[in-house]
């Protein structure tokens, strides 16, 4: 009797408590971290989403869906996702400056998107650079890193496993072909393709 009132009672009562404790701390962790456009529920997590960073730097519209990995470092970085858009898993977006993407943009999975360098050019700053990140949880204590804002705009397509490095503009409309590397300015309406990546065809 005892034993069927713990495996048919109260262990599926454990794990829907386990679950529903799991469901809510997921929900408060993003509300914590992201400021949605109105309504949060149009905007959607998936399992594999992973939020980090600080309050009001990360903006995300309506109905975008997002299954890559969203950082604002150190909580300094803004992040600004239009409505509409999609970022695809693996995906990840680092912001130490700014990164503004438009509205109904489309983002494949494994891509890379980075406002700096990451780490110092010269190799004993990146060194020391390190050290820092071990010993305070920061980097670029000093400023060595370079950082230059990216911005990206509506209407956007970004291949799968593509690049796009820091001081970027995208102009609206354009497709990033699967695989590029975008270091320089992408004009509006056109396809680009490459490392590093260039113009291959206007679109009308």
């Amino acid at each position: 009797m005892i034993k069927w009132i713990i495996g048919h009672f109260l262990f599926p009562l454990f794990c829907r408590f386990i679950k529903l404790y799991e469901v809510s701390c997921n929900i408060f962790n993003k509300s914590r971290y992201v400021y949605v456009g109105n309504g949060s529920n149009s905007v959607t997590f998936t399992a594999t989403a992973k939020i980090s960073g600080g309050g009001p730097n990360i903006r995300i519209g309506e109905k975008t869906i997002i299954e890559g990995l969203i950082n604002s470092d150190q909580g300094i970085g803004a992040i600004k996702i239009g409505d509409y858009c999609y970022v695809g898993p693996n995906t990840r977006i680092w912001a130490f400056l700014e990164v503004e993407i438009g509205d109904r943009v489309l983002i494949a999975h494994n891509c890379n998107i980075f406002d700096s360098n990451c780490h110092p050019i010269d190799a004993n700053l990146r060194a020391i650079d390190y050290q820092n990140l071990l010993k305070y949880g920061k980097n670029n204590l000093n400023g060595e890193v370079e950082h230059k804002r990216v911005q990206i705009g509506d209407d956007v397509w970004i291949g799968a496993n593509s690049c796009i490095m820091k001081g970027v503009v995208i102009g609206s409309r354009s497709v990033i072909a699967a695989g590029s590397v975008v270091t320089k300015n992408v004009p509006e309406d056109v396809i680009v393709a490459g490392n590093p990546a260039k113009v291959i065809k206007r679109l009308k």
